[in-house]
């Protein structure tokens, strides 16, 4: 009898078909990428931060395990983009979104362009001035906001250099922003909130309803309203928002 139960449930065990759910992490030395993998049946993936570790949902059906989902890592943008940029194709913002040897235009990582002998050929609002930057092994031409100041030394006697939004990658100083404005102490670490005055950060495209700014800190915050024309008060608001290139 207790032999025949045993047989019966073997037998039982082997008709299911078995389906189980996996959870685990990958190694911090292994990171994840974002897009890998593509979609599984019943997958999913979520990221926690560019050290890679990753929790990953699938599950085995008939023996064989499908990881699905996209995983994101920390610092990347909408798209599925990781933080060190994305190859040609990718969807973008600024350069900055994109990979070595590959800029940002018209929202799409492309090749790098011809290097351009001069920016003559390139119309720039609110005031802003061409120049020609270099972004992931790439030279460009883009249009850069005027800055007040290059460092301390040039502006009024208790001021500060603040740098602009506009700076070479990987730099946060004035030597090397567009956009740097001369303010009172108290708004070290903030950035310059309008890119009328301190342009984009990665060579993106400042649009703005005014094309002029006047940014001033108050000792804690920035503060920024349109300037008046001549004769005029200053405006409350100027709506701007920084485009893909």
């Amino acid at each position: 009898m207790r032999k025949g139960w045993r047989v019966l449930s073997v037998a039982l065990l082997l008709a299911c078909s078995p389906e189980y759910e996996v959870l685990r992490s990958l190694p911090a030395d292994k990171p994840g990428k974002a897009g890998a993998g593509g979609t599984g049946t019943g997958g999913s993936s979520s990221g926690e931060g560019a050290a890679g570790s990753f929790s990953l949902a699938g599950s085995i059906t008939g023996g064989q395990t499908s990881i699905g989902g996209e995983a994101q890592a920390a610092g990347e943008t909408s798209g599925g983009k990781a933080s060190g940029g994305t190859g040609t194709g990718g969807n973008c913002t600024s350069h900055l979104d994109c990979g070595e040897g590959t800029v940002c235009s018209a929202s799409q990582c492309v090749a790098c362009p011809t290097t351009p002998t001069d920016c003559d050929f390139k119309s720039c609002e609110n005031g802003f001035q061409r120049r020609l930057a270099d972004y992931n092994g790439c030279t460009v031409c883009e249009c850069a906001p005027v800055s007040e100041c290059d460092r301390k030394a040039e502006c009024a006697a208790g001021q500060e250099c603040y740098p602009g939004s506009q700076c070479a990658p990987g730099c946060r100083e004035p030597s090397c922003c567009s956009g740097n404005r001369c303010g009172a102490p108290g708004c070290e670490g903030s950035p310059i909130p309008h890119c009328v005055a301190a342009g984009c950060a990665g060579g993106a495209v400042c649009l703005a309803a005014c094309s002029g700014v006047r940014c001033e800190c108050d000792g804690a915050a920035w503060r920024c309203a349109e300037s008046p024309a001549a004769g005029g008060a200053p405006g409350e608001s100027c709506p701007q928002a920084c485009v893909s290139p």
